[in-house]
């Protein structure tokens, strides 16, 4: 059972080191679980694609989005046949219109958009610095290794000591 274990943690098949911390260790557990956890979310989903439950699913919900676009539709020539409608349609998009021109030269709303503007460029940039911080730390806490043989240059080995 043990050699299994280490065959599963250890796929590449390198005997583990007994220089290993054990946050080194942890982390190539919680790594193999969250491998583990996709696969099996993979094939959950895979499944319940092929599933009947979903094609009924499917055809169900289609039925239902023509139903609902074919009674919208008849509605919206109701209403666009009659006269007060159409009025009502007109002055509607005069408002709009009106209402448009108002918003485009006014002084507050160019200014709100300025702000939210500069707001938003502020906190892009301390997400950028943020972003900059936990990439250093994490390059000055990461220990250098010699490259394994055999293995890809870019690729990353985690050995795991199980005692």
């Amino acid at each position: 059972m043990e050699n299994n274990e280490q065959a599963k943690t250890n796929p590449q098949g390198a005997e583990p080191r007994g220089g290993d911390s054990p946050v080194g260790q942890a982390a190539q557990e919680l790594m193999d679980e969250l491998g583990g956890l996709a696969n099996r979310l993979s094939t959950l989903g895979q499944q319940w694609w092929q599933s009947d439950q979903r094609r009924q699913l499917e055809n169900d919900l289609r039925t239902g989005a023509e139903q609902i676009a074919a009674t919208l539709e008849n509605s919206f020539h109701q209403v666009a046949a009659s006269r007060e409608a159409k009025e009502l349609k007109e002055k509607t998009e005069e408002i709009a219109e009106e209402i448009g021109e108002k918003m485009a030269s006014s002084k507050l709303v160019n200014e709100l958009a300025e702000t939210l503007k500069g707001g938003l460029q502020a906190f892009s940039a301390q997400l950028d610095r943020i972003a900059h911080d936990l990439e250093a730390r994490a390059q000055r806490s990461a220990p250098e290794e010699p490259p394994v043989p055999g293995a890809e240059p870019d690729s990353e080995q985690i050995p795991i000591d199980r005692k």
